[in-house]
């Protein structure tokens, strides 16, 4: 039978998450005669890329393959250059899908002129620290208005998370930025809408996404996406909008608050305000979704807002240096 959908993982070292993965696509409602899967491990030294190899000869329609490039773009992109379905999927090795995911985004492909279909992801805890996390991913005032963990309305997005593409439509924008290393998702979906189509969000399915379990884990991350942010916009200043910023700003006015507060009593007193502010600006989200999900703890999501947004900030700070202020001095100090 015809490969209609082709489920692209790009892995490395999931080897804790991946049997959640690939049974979350095996159990779809949509035939799996019609499904390939293709997993591109990205140099896993976990035993992932030898449980693959090990499933592939007693599994229909797997295709494993190296990735020495090790980052998931170059992961994805070769998945996508061996794909033969027609529409495809783009997955993590720590992610799951609903049982109806590929059925109900494959139906509305169909119908529609939509470029990708995708349900809203449902973040998950697997410790007390990721617990605590998920929730206050959950949050608008942690992600902004990123509609994949906040809203599960029917709309057009601006990007999206797990999402079902149209095969012509990626290779139309020449796939992912491999140059990227964090936020090239949110990169090949601005440059999808850029050639003037649309990303549909549907509320009657969902994805799960683990999320990190460590608070330097979720640092690094956060610091990455910040950092990288401010490559992508150097890419396209047209594509800047205030929440990209607003952690950098909060970062910005908070060291030269303490700054300033070295020195004056009155600097001192502005930034106790400033802080107050934010506490409680935190403190009513964090309560709203303490009072949504009916469990988590005021102190540690209040924690987590702030790590988030100062690690993005500090991060979006590094990018500013690399990518806009260095990369312009570069030939008179790196020549050879």
């Amino acid at each position: 039978m015809a490969i209609e959908i082709s489920v692209i993982f790009a892995v490395r070292n999931e080897i804790k998450n991946i049997e959640n993965a690939i049974n979350s696509i095996y159990q779809q409602t949509f035939p799996i005669e019609n499904i390939e899967i293709i997993f591109v491990d990205g140099m896993s030294n976990d035993g992932t890329f030898e449980y693959l190899n090990n499933i592939q000869s007693s599994r229909k329609n797997i295709i494993v393959e190296r990735n020495p490039k090790i980052s998931s773009a170059s992961g994805w992109n070769m998945g996508i250059d061996l794909a033969r379905g027609k529409y495809i999927l783009i997955m993590s090795g720590h992610a799951e899908i609903s049982l109806q995911y590929l059925q109900f985004c494959y139906e509305i492909l169909e119908a529609s002129n939509y470029a990708a279909v995708a349900g809203p992801t449902i973040p998950i805890g697997i410790n007390r620290f990721s617990n605590q996390l998920a929730l206050a991913l959950k949050s608008s005032f942690g992600v902004g208005n990123a509609s994949y963990f906040t809203s599960t309305e029917n709309r057009v997005v601006e990007t999206l998370v797990f999402g079902l593409y149209r095969r012509e439509v990626l290779l139309k924008v020449n796939k992912f930025d491999e140059s990227i290393i964090r936020g090239q998702d949110w990169d090949l979906n601005f440059r999808i809408r850029n050639q003037g189509f649309k990303l549909y969000q549907i509320g009657c399915v969902n994805s799960k996404y683990y999320v990190r379990t460590s608070l330097i884990s979720l640092w690094k991350r956060h610091f990455n996406a910040g950092k990288w942010k401010v490559y992508i916009l150097k890419k396209y200043p047209h594509s800047l909008l205030l929440r990209h910023v607003i952690p950098f700003m909060f970062v910005l006015v908070l060291f030269f608050l303490i700054a300033g507060a070295l020195f004056s009593n009155f600097i001192k007193f502005i930034l106790i305000g400033f802080l107050l502010i934010y506490l409680f600006i935190g403190s009513f989200f964090a309560l709203v979704t303490i009072h949504k999900n009916q469990e988590g703890q005021l102190a540690w999501i209040l924690l987590l807002f702030f790590i988030m947004h100062f690690s993005y900030g500090i991060g979006m700070f590094q990018g500013i240096m690399q990518f806009l202020f260095l990369s312009r001095f570069k030939k008179y100090f790196f020549t050879d």
